[in-house]
């Protein structure tokens, strides 16, 4: 899931045990009970990575990293009905968030729930949200429906513009290269 803050790539032990100590200095901080998920995580740690994010969500309701966190931490652990119900917990908290919305879309189509996928599609477009990522999702669900033509030329579309998510770019070349 894709969020505005990069997460932790390969925290060391020194990471981890510094974000553990800012938590115990400063346990209600929104930021350290996200920087110490994201260390647990990335380490595997996925029941006290899902400790911080849970505490972090009762602490800060609103923060939206803290939703798509939960959620990244749920489908780790193989659990996409704890990732879904973390994202729709997010978009009652928060007035049904475009980036949560986004999220919420791709993994339900993740988890081949087209259907209900579309208007979350359709929602997210009458927002604000950056119209390459609406665009992309189009893409995508051209691309679970077959029309391989039409899924090629969404992801040409706006492959451009995602030059700076290197992740998601990758999958867009990935898909591209299925609609042949």
């Amino acid at each position: 899931l894709a969020t505005d803050v990069a997460p932790v790539a390969r925290p060391d032990d020194d990471a981890l045990r510094e974000a553990q100590k800012s938590l115990e200095l400063a346990p209600d901080n929104r930021d350290a009970l996200w920087l110490t998920a994201q260390c647990y995580f990335a380490k595997g740690e996925y029941e006290k990575s899902r400790d911080c994010a849970t505490r972090g969500i009762k602490l800060y309701p609103r923060t939206i990293d803290m939703y798509t966190a939960l959620a990244d931490i749920e489908l780790r652990s193989g659990n996409r009905a704890a990732a879904i119900a973390a994202l729709q917990q997010g978009l009652k908290a928060t007035e049904r968030n475009p980036q949560l919305l986004w999220s919420m879309a791709n993994l339900l189509m993740d988890v081949n729930k087209l259907k209900e996928a579309e208007p979350i599609i359709e929602e997210l477009r009458a927002t604000e949200y950056p119209k390459q990522f609406v665009e992309y999702l189009n893409a995508r669900r051209e691309f679970i429906q077959g029309h391989w033509l039409a899924a090629r030329q969404g992801f040409e579309k706006v492959r451009g513009l995602l030059t700076t998510w290197p992740g998601l770019l990758k999958q867009v070349d990935v898909w591209i290269g299925q609609c042949y």
